[in-house]
């Protein structure tokens, strides 16, 4: 059985680390991976649960990087490809390869015959990323007649429809168990890790960092963490965390801050809209700085878990990070994206089941007329020019390149310890749940072996969430597996909130809900299973019925909009 998260403060408050990381998303879970595998003793802390802002509010793809063609940013192309395999070998139930098409009109650069060429330069470099498996190779394109496009998606518009262009990306389906699983790899490694542990205050001698004010967020309680070295990966929130300094490493006195921006993003989820593929549809909106421009700014229209995934909008945010994103004006102007472009789908507002937005940083680019956002990862040195040594800002710009962002902030890292620097290992590194060989493989072992317990339905999903750790969730329900007796859903329902709590560090009703299960991203789940969870993890932690009732509401909220 695997090791469980334990939200250690004792061990937290005592010991004397290396690195600390403030920020659960999925790029301070990479840097704390990285540096527990390289022997650095290692703390992440984050002020919600892991991965519940940013790193959630994506479009669920681990992107090749297509969208750079039109940019000619080979070099960041390349890079995209080659951590894309790499989360396909090791992490093959979090991620999976998904078709897309892209359709075209005319000649030039909305005909296929620019847009093939595109291809082929993509798939030059997709087929010269890091090998990987057999189960992990992805098709090169294909191109399509008018009939072929329409017979794979019927509902496309077919005037002025020449063909489209069929491609294979990735998706993670949820990105809040792969990022999960980042961090129970770090905790494997030797990192400690918690949740609910706000950052309050740098500590500091002179001008060097020596540690950081916590506040327990569950109890109340306060705190403090050694550590040589602070890595600062929250965020939109990284200015807020300067800021708690209170001296010059804040960003308004300094250059830290260097013009940092960002823009809001919306997705909806929706009935199914599409036949199996994603579509890249362009939109009214423009593009902004593209050296190809195939015309208005593209958005996604993904299958998702039966549903489509829909998203996603840009605009510029100057407001509370803290504060709840979506409006109506952003879920009836997405629903008249996809009507303006894709008339058949006759969106309605009652056809949105889900809702979500993030943050993500953005930069003025000179002489653009639209958004696109951020295309570089920012890592600032705040020990330049003498203003705060050990504290590092680091801004991430793609899910999907996470890991070789953290890379380069752990080599910093040594940098800053005067250590000789040891090689990376998170390339080679097979993420919790992941050490399999092949997905489908593991699959249908798995649907042999529970034949008559589960339904062939029930070991799907249960794989594509916890991957070979699938035992270790049964063993956590009233029966034993090897008895053979058939399970119920409710058996399963609390067997998984057991998990998510004993295990999986979840403390919310939310953190079960909606990053430990899936069960509260189709909808609202219901009244019953609702009231079932929360009193499962009532049990488990020791809640009263106000507690449970705060639980509730904090999970109705989820689906109200800003008024």
């Amino acid at each position: 059985m695997s090791k469980c998260m334990q939200r250690d403060l004792q061990r937290l408050s005592a010991d004397h680390f290396d690195v600390l990381i403030i920020g659960g998303g999925i790029n301070g879970a990479w840097i704390a991976l990285d540096a527990a595998l390289r022997g650095l003793r290692t703390a992440l802390v984050d002020k919600g649960d892991f991965g519940a802002a940013t790193s959630a509010a994506t479009g669920k793809m681990i992107h090749g990087g297509i969208r750079y063609l039109q940019h000619m940013a080979l070099g960041r192309l390349k890079t995209s490809l080659h951590e894309r395999m790499l989360l396909l070998r090791n992490a093959p139930h979090l991620v999976h390869p998904l078709p897309f098409l892209i359709p075209t009109s005319g000649h030039l650069l909305k005909g296929k015959e620019v847009l093939s060429l595109a291809m082929l330069i993509y798939d030059f470099f997709a087929c010269r990323a890091v090998p990987g498996p057999p189960y992990a190779q992805i098709p090169p394109h294909q191109r399509l007649s008018r009939r072929e496009t329409a017979r794979l998606e019927p509902c496309l518009a077919l005037e002025g429809l020449t063909g489209a262009v069929r491609f294979f990306d990735c998706q993670m389906p949820f990105p809040e168990r792969l990022t999960l699983a980042v961090i129970q790899s770090a905790q494997e490694a030797g990192a400690t890790v918690v949740n609910y542990a706000q950052a309050t205050k740098i500590l500091r001698d002179e001008m060097t960092v020596r540690g950081v004010r916590i506040r327990d967020q569950l109890a109340g309680d306060g705190f403090e963490i050694q550590a040589h070295c602070v890595v600062n990966a929250t965020g939109p929130w990284a200015d807020e965390i300067l800021r708690a300094e209170g001296s010059s490493a804040d960003p308004s006195a300094t250059t830290a801050k260097q013009n940092r921006q960002f823009s809001k993003g919306i997705h909806i989820i929706t009935r199914a809209l599409t036949s199996g593929h994603g579509l890249a549809l362009a939109t009214r909106h423009q593009h902004s700085g593209a050296v190809l421009d195939r015309g208005g700014r593209h958005f996604f229209i993904v299958p998702w878990e039966g549903h489509s995934l829909v998203g996603t909008t840009n605009a510029p945010y100057e407001g509370d990070p803290d504060q709840k994103l979506v409006t109506e004006e952003d879920i009836q102007g997405l629903i008249a994206d996809v009507n303006s472009v894709y008339p058949s789908a006759g969106l309605r507002r009652e056809d949105v089941l889900f809702f979500y937005g993030g943050l993500y940083p953005d930069e003025p680019h000179q002489g653009a007329k639209g958004y696109q956002g951020a295309r570089k990862d920012r890592i600032v040195d705040h020990g330049q020019g003498n203003v705060l040594h050990g504290l590092i800002t680091v801004s991430g710009v793609k899910y999907t390149t996470g890991r070789r962002l953290a890379q380069m902030v752990v080599e910093m890292v040594f940098a800053k310890l005067q250590r000789p620097v040891l090689p990376c290992r998170t390339e080679t590194a097979v993420l919790h749940g992941g050490d399999m060989p092949g997905m489908q493989a593991f699959l249908a072992a798995e649907q042999n072996r529970l034949a008559g317990i589960l339904s062939v339905e029930e070991i799907d999903h249960l794989v594509r969430l916890y991957g070979t750790k699938i035992s270790d969730v049964l063993e956590t329900a009233s029966e034993n597996v090897a008895n053979k007796t058939k399970r119920t859903a409710d058996n399963l329902v609390m067997a998984q909130t057991r998990y998510a709590v004993r295990r999986e560090m979840a403390r919310k009703l939310t953190d079960v809900l909606f990053r430990r299960t899936r069960w509260g991203l189709f909808g609202h789940p219901g009244g019953d299973l609702l009231r079932h969870v929360a009193d499962v993890m009532a049990e488990e932690l020791a809640w009263d019925r106000a507690r449970m009732e705060q639980e509730i509401t904090e999970v109705e909220d989820c689906y109200h909009v800003v008024t």
